[in-house]
């Protein structure tokens, strides 16, 4: 009996010993920083804003343009992802929106132990919210997370009470190099859909997705207001803006063509694009 209760004594210590060892392999993971591939330039702001810059360790081509991030590797467009890229990059988790892909690239990456979050591209703030919530628990940046969100809540809030006569709106994407040709306009449930209900306006194409933008279809509309989306690069061609079309509309009579960089929409409303709102709603309210 005695030798019986040796053994389970000693059978107790060295499981007290695993435990220990167990507990501390385990917060010095929690310790460690993440290396984290960004998919997009609204999840890199986010992981910024979290604290979170320094465990970026490669991002997409909106985000490369930010000259804390240009010295970091590229994996190009979020939706033209390259498996082998990745693969090189030995990331430990890869963030971005839910349409990123193609879809082998992702599963080959999750293969090989990598986590995987992708979030639905907010159209309202109150996902781009919840978003930046799920990102900053995961994370262990709750703090964070929370002065964050108070800064897009004050955001809103600016939004809400700059108030502008204008009434009506159409977002173009401006491809820029086409001999001035029209564009394409955005239509319901688009990321310039979103743009324009954060601006309090009406978008006036009813349609759903993208299309191209007839002469036909911008002197029917008529609106009070034109934002012109670009990537931010110089066009090759005549400038969308100063096509005759445009010139007809009564948005550009009354000088009301607002511009706003395309980038800050690629995976639906960022912050960035919140403050883009902020600049082209508060120069509205001034006409």
């Amino acid at each position: 009996m005695r030798s019986a209760g040796i053994s389970f004594a000693k059978s107790l210590a060295c499981f007290s010993l695993l435990l220990t060892v167990i507990t501390t392999q385990t917060a010095l993971a929690e310790d460690e920083t993440p290396r984290i591939i960004s998919a997009d330039l609204g999840t890199t702001q986010v992981l910024q804003a979290l604290n979170l810059q320094d465990a970026i360790i490669a991002v997409d081509v909106t985000s490369v343009r930010q000259p804390e991030l240009r010295g970091l590797p590229s994996i190009g467009y979020h939706r033209q992802l390259s498996p082998e890229g990745l693969l090189s990059i030995k990331a430990d988790a890869l963030v971005g929106a839910a349409d990123m892909g193609p879809e082998t690239a992702i599963n080959a990456l999750e293969k090989t132990g990598v986590q995987i979050i992708q979030q639905e591209p907010p159209k309202t703030i109150d996902t781009l919210i919840e978003n930046v919530r799920t990102l900053s628990t995961e994370f262990n940046h709750k703090e964070d997370g929370e002065k964050l969100i108070n800064i897009i809540e004050e955001m809103r809030t600016t939004l809400s009470n700059t108030s502008v006569k204008q009434k009506t709106a159409i977002f173009l994407l401006d491809m820029g190099g086409h001999g001035g040709a029209n564009g394409s306009m955005a239509g319901q449930g688009t990321g310039g859909d979103a743009f324009l209900n954060l601006l309090g306006l009406e978008n006036m194409a009813k349609f759903p997705a993208y299309r191209e933008a007839s002469r036909e279809s911008l002197i029917a509309l008529n609106p009070d207001v034109i934002v012109l989306a670009s990537g931010g690069r110089p066009s090759k061609g005549p400038k969308l803006e100063d096509s005759e079309v445009i010139a007809l509309t009564r948005a550009a009579k009354e000088k009301n063509i607002m511009g706003m960089n395309a980038s800050t929409l690629v995976a639906g409303l960022s912050v960035a694009a919140m403050d883009e709102a902020i600049r082209v709603k508060t120069t509205l309210a001034k006409k």
